[in-house]
């Protein structure tokens, strides 16, 4: 039988495991943006000294536009800073799994644990930046699958550009359609 505080805990524990692949995902995104831009600064940085080394720098408009591509990606990698984001996102994703593990050891917590586990949840939800509708839902998806809670529970459903876009548009005016599911073979298979 379970009780309030049975299915508060419950509820908890999704709402950081959630919480935790969302931003382990836009640590991922961040970290990844990050290496491409230093990868392209460096290929930009050996192209002109290539050039410049060859004694065509200061003759050519080809250097100097690679030496303006290059301070134009440094730029906007000082500006963007993904790998502080990064860093950000990764601080909320440890917060979220120690308060996880904390809850996980409760197995018959009170009423005034699970009202503290709340207010912790809620203080690291006060620190997430903006989020993106899109990939909390795909990550809302995958803790369903993960649970195997997909057949007798609900489904957000989204299109493909939510999928390819769900690091970089936060949908906030989006519509994400929750369908109730009857799919026992699909999660038999995921």
């Amino acid at each position: 039988m379970t009780t309030s505080t049975t299915k508060m805990r419950n509820q908890l524990l999704n709402d950081c495991e959630r919480s935790a692949r969302y931003h382990h995902a836009r640590a991922g995104f961040y970290d990844a943006a990050h290496l491409r831009i230093q990868f392209f600064v460096f290929v930009v940085t050996a192209a002109s000294a290539s050039i410049l080394f060859g004694r065509i720098l200061s003759e050519t408009l080809v250097g100097m536009l690679l030496l303006f591509a290059v301070s134009l990606l440094a730029l906007f990698s000082v500006l963007w800073n993904p790998s502080g984001k990064a860093g950000h996102h990764k601080s909320l994703h440890r917060g979220f799994i120690t308060l996880a593990g904390i809850i996980n050891a409760a197995e018959n917590p009170s009423k005034a644990q699970c009202e503290e586990w709340t207010r912790a949840v809620h203080a690291l939800f006060a620190e997430e930046p903006p989020i993106y509708r899109a990939l909390n839902a795909h990550c809302y998806n995958q803790l369903s699958i993960k649970l195997d809670v997909v057949k007798d529970g609900y489904f957000v459903d989204l299109k493909w550009y939510h999928h390819l876009l769900r690091n970089l548009v936060h949908f906030q005016g989006g519509d994400f359609p929750i369908r109730r599911q009857s799919m026992g073979k699909r999660s038999a298979a995921a």
